[in-house]
């Protein structure tokens, strides 16, 4: 009998991978009161931040400073595939999409523009994951504060 595939494992594809490591963005936003653009994308997530993820969700991670390290893409994949084996899929997500981790990017603005866009930023990011995930039939959701991927037009319910 297969084990069925936990849905999660989705994510470990690598345009969702680029995603979720800031390699790809998305255009800009313009506020209202900034001289400047901010860009829309998930924070950057270098070699070391990413070991700091790792050793944060219990996966232990150490970077190769002097050559030899993984990629980028190879260090989230594996604190991914971890994740979802130890059940914390939903918590990384959270982690990676909490407003504390997008500081960098929009520090310097108005309270008001720092909420408008961290929603406009992680509506957006969503969006072209489940844009990703459409062709399966699946979609990643926030359902309170809990991440799920669900097939398409169903209806989730959290305990």
């Amino acid at each position: 009998m297969q084990q069925e595939r936990d849905p999660f494992e989705l994510l470990r594809e690598r345009s969702i991978i680029a995603i979720l490591n800031g390699d790809t963005d998305f255009g800009e936003i313009q506020p209202v009161d900034a001289s400047s653009n901010i860009k829309v994308s998930m924070p950057y997530l270098s070699g070391p931040v990413l070991c700091d993820i790792s050793n944060r969700f219990g996966l232990p991670a150490e970077y190769g400073w002097s050559g030899g390290g993984r990629s980028r893409w190879e260090y989230l994949d594996n604190l991914l595939k971890f994740c979802i084996e130890q059940d914390r899929i939903s918590d990384l997500l959270g982690f990676l999409f909490s407003k504390g981790q997008f500081v960098e990017k929009l520090k310097g603005h108005t309270p008001e523009v720092i909420e408008s866009s961290y929603s406009k930023i992680v509506d957006t990011i969503l969006g072209q994951i489940n844009g990703c995930l459409y062709f399966g039939g699946h979609e990643l959701t926030k359902v309170a504060d809990r991440f799920v991927i669900k097939k398409i037009g169903s209806a989730v319910t959290i305990a």
